[in-house]
């Protein structure tokens, strides 16, 4: 991809729309899930069917919980010319706004636009003087960004960090 292209799907941000999540998602939501973990499961030395069996129920497991914990109405699927190209899940409690997830297919990581979703979040964060929080798992290649972006340390639990941005 030329930089010219990277650049005109960044810019796409504009025209990115964010929609709620339904259930006719499920399965494009599956498969995202999975595309989001293909590298793990290839160096599992799991069979290839194994694999898909187990990503299936890892979405089963996560999908379930995070309905249970986290209020829904956050939780949107993220569309751009038509196409499904991601989810972005978050959660305003209080006076905080929790970003639970942000997964995009493979062809839209590293445009910018996870980028610019955060400081989305971040200027609604700002906006009603609240503070952004998040869990990230301390070996991911995320926790630079969330750096870059303003995101304090505040806590470690196990092998995640509590993060926050604002107040």
């Amino acid at each position: 991809m030329t930089d010219e292209s990277k650049l005109n799907k960044a810019m796409g941000c504009i025209a990115l729309i964010q929609r709620p999540v339904t259930a006719q998602d499920n399965d494009i939501l599956r498969e995202l899930y999975c595309a989001c973990r293909d590298d793990e499961a290839a160096n599992s030395g799991m069979p290839a069917e194994m694999v898909k069996t187990f990503l299936e129920q890892q979405f089963a497991l996560q999908q379930k919980h995070y309905y249970q914990v986290y209020d829904p109405a956050g939780f949107k699927v993220l569309e751009y010319q038509g196409r499904v190209i991601g989810r972005l899940y978050s959660e305003s409690k209080g006076k905080d706004i929790r970003l639970i997830d942000i997964s995009l297919f493979r062809e839209y990581r590293n445009l910018g636009i996870g980028t610019f979703l955060i400081k989305q979040l971040q200027e609604r964060a700002m906006h009603n003087q609240s503070t952004l929080s998040l869990h990230v798992h301390s070996c991911s290649p995320a926790l630079k960004l969330y750096l870059t972006l303003g995101f304090n340390k505040i806590e470690m639990k196990n092998e995640y960090l509590y993060m926050q941005y604002g107040n």
